[in-house]
């Protein structure tokens, strides 16, 4: 390292680097201060590659000298970070060099603990409120998250979140970044008192701000502590939440889509980590949110729900295809869209006391906005609507059957045009749409079986269109062929007879795919397509089962024989079979005596005796 060859400095670092990483590497005492001192001259080279070496080893350098090197290493790595002579580049190495310090810095440590809070802290302190270069600043933010990550309660919090606060005005937008992530870390254990003098300071600074940056610093703020230790802000959001909504309708900042956009998250941490505490102003904070969900200045168009609600969907395609054309890169307002749907999701989530005026009042519009033009926004809001029928399922299994009957009533008569609405985006060219649209889909199934009965001829273009190879990627293939799966076990068969011949060749397709998800997730359709197909006793068939019978079966039997596939596509066969032969048997006769050989061979293999005794139990169930 004492060569002046950039090159020869450079293998040295990582020569001592490697020894360093191994476990049994002891520097001897005689040298170390000698190493020390060659890494940290090394800091100030003209070499980048060497700089980053040697910044890379000071961490793991730290773990092996003493302490009082460590102190050493510590002081000098301060010393080049706060002086003015230093470069702005000494300054970056020199900040890289204390965080791999401090992170290296074993807990248990109490020496090297107390010298990190003891003389490192209140130096970058001192920085804080003396230093007039704001990068320096930002520097000594990220050192003390740092210091306060590792080392929490021992820091002097007062001392801190003195020096912290005033920054939250600054004018620099990386220095105020830094500020509030410090103050979520100092709320994790401030003491009570100093808790309440830094709330007291936010809520001040949110009355009196006049600059909109400055405003959202604050709100933000009070987010990330909210996200620290929601039970503490609790009992001050009284004054929190009539104040942030003051700003939402605020028409001097009318213009402002990211202070509305900071608004909805604050809603949605304190929603989610206030639950109780929110209860007074949940229904302010809902109609808020449900006013600026349709947020969209820039776009023309009809925001009346009713008339939306009734519009044919011929019309709604239509609309759609205009939307998509929509471009403007200056447009914020989605991101006001996305915060309030995110918030109505967290009152969903955490409110299923509330769950008949969340069908009444919010379910309508997260219909309605299923045509969001945004993407991000449109699968925000299908999560919102997924959220509300999985929280639908939960209240079903524990509450009073008064209670669940009009749950079903209200969620009955959304269930056609959410289906619509749906249906349409079933053809859209965006897989992450479809993606979301399926899980509504499904979870709908699961909650209301039956419910697509007349409108499954309608669903079913858009399923082929998903199933098709050339027109989506893997994972909307096993979605799709999951809620067809779904659909076909919760419906009428009769509904399906019109629709199996086009059907059955992309199920038929997909048993025999390549990926093991897509053949898994095809065997457990096929089966279902067994039944569908062939319904159990005492339905009357009424359905032309037989041309599909063999190419079921074929399918079925071509992954049974397989041996080098994946054990979840194995078990799927052995059942898909086990359900072809035990509804579809008398019509494979003559096929029986292979495929059953096949099933016992594998009753003698111990990987899958378990699944073809269940496979055995199948075929006694009809």
């Amino acid at each position: 390292m004492a060569q002046k060859d950039k090159d020869f400095q450079y293998m040295a670092i990582a020569d001592l680097l490697a020894e360093l990483e191994k476990e049994s590497f002891k520097l001897d005492p005689a040298v170390e201060s000698r190493v020390v001192a060659g890494l940290l001259g090394l800091l100030n080279t003209s070499s980048n590659n060497v700089q980053e070496q040697a910044v890379k080893c000071l961490g793991p350098l730290a773990r092996k000298v003493k302490e009082t090197t460590v102190q050493e290493m510590i002081d000098s790595l301060t010393e080049n970070l706060l002086s003015e002579k230093s470069s702005e580049e000494l300054r970056d190495i020199s900040s890289m060099g204390l965080k791999a310090v401090i992170a290296a810095v074993p807990a248990d440590s109490n020496v090297q603990c107390g010298f990190l809070h003891k003389r490192l802290t209140p130096k970058l302190i001192q920085c804080l409120q003396q230093q007039s270069q704001m990068d320096v600043k930002v520097y000594c933010l990220d050192l003390i998250i740092d210091v306060l990550t590792r080392l929490g309660r021992q820091v002097n919090h007062d001392a801190v979140q003195k020096a912290v606060l005033p920054l939250l005005m600054s004018n620099l937008s990386p220095l105020r970044k830094r500020c509030i992530t410090c103050i979520g870390l100092l709320a994790v254990s401030d003491p009570d008192p100093l808790f309440s003098q830094l709330l007291e300071f936010l809520l001040k600074g949110i009355d009196s701000a006049s600059r909109a940056d400055h405003i959202r610093t604050f709100i933000q703020c009070i987010s990330t502590i909210g996200g620290a230790v929601g039970y503490r802000v609790g009992k001050y959001l009284n004054a929190i939440v009539p104040m942030i909504v003051k700003y939402c309708g605020n028409p001097k900042f009318d213009q402002d889509d990211e202070l509305r956009e900071n608004c909805f998250q604050a809603f949605e941490v304190l929603a989610m980590r206030c639950t109780k505490e929110m209860t007074p102003h949940i229904d302010s904070v809902m109609s808020l949110a449900l006013k600026f969900i349709k947020y969209d200045p820039n776009y023309a168009a009809d925001d009346d729900e009713n008339e939306e609600m009734d519009v044919d969907e011929a019309a709604e395609d239509e609309e759609e295809e205009e939307a998509g054309d929509y471009s403007d890169d200056d447009d914020m307002s989605w991101k006001v869209r996305r915060s309030s749907t995110k918030c109505l999701c967290a009152i969903i989530t955490t409110r299923i006391d509330l769950l008949h005026t969340l069908y009444q009042k919010v379910g309508p519009v997260l219909i309605s906005r299923f045509r969001e033009r945004e993407e991000n926004v449109k699968v925000d809001v299908f999560r919102a609507f997924t959220d509300l029928l999985r929280q639908t399922a939960i209240s079903n299994k524990r509450s009073s059957s008064n209670f669940v009957n009009t749950t079903n009533e209200l969620l009955g008569a959304l269930i056609p045009k959410a289906v619509a609405r749906i249906t349409a985006q079933l053809r859209e060219k965006s897989a992450k749409t479809r993606l979301a649209a399926f899980a509504v889909l499904k979870e709908l199934v699961a909650v209301a079986p039956g419910c697509m009965s007349a409108r499954v001829s309608d669903l079913v273009p858009g399923l082929v269109f998903s199933l098709r190879e050339k027109a989506a990627n893997s994972s909307l293939r096993v979605e799709a062929l999951a809620f067809l799966r779904l659909l076909l076990a919760s419906h009428p068969p009769e509904v399906f007879f019109p629709h199996v011949a086009t059907l059955a060749p992309h199920v038929l397709k997909a048993m025999g795919d390549p990926y093991y998800r897509i053949a898994a997730e095809g065997l457990r359709a096929g089966a279902q397509l067994a039944l569908t197909i062939r319904p159990a006793a005492p339905f009357t068939p009424s359905f032309e089962f037989r041309p599909h019978v063999p190419g079921l079966y074929n399918a079925a039997l071509g992954q049974l024989r397989a041996q080098d596939i994946d054990q979840e596509v194995k078990e799927c066969a052995l059942y898909c079979v086990g359900t072809i032969i035990a509804v579809l048997g008398d019509e494979l006769r003559a096929d029986l005596p292979a495929c059953l050989a096949l099933l016992l061979d594998r009753l003698r293999n111990e990987i899958t005796r378990l699944t073809a005794v269940k496979v055995g139990l199948v075929g006694d169930s009809f």
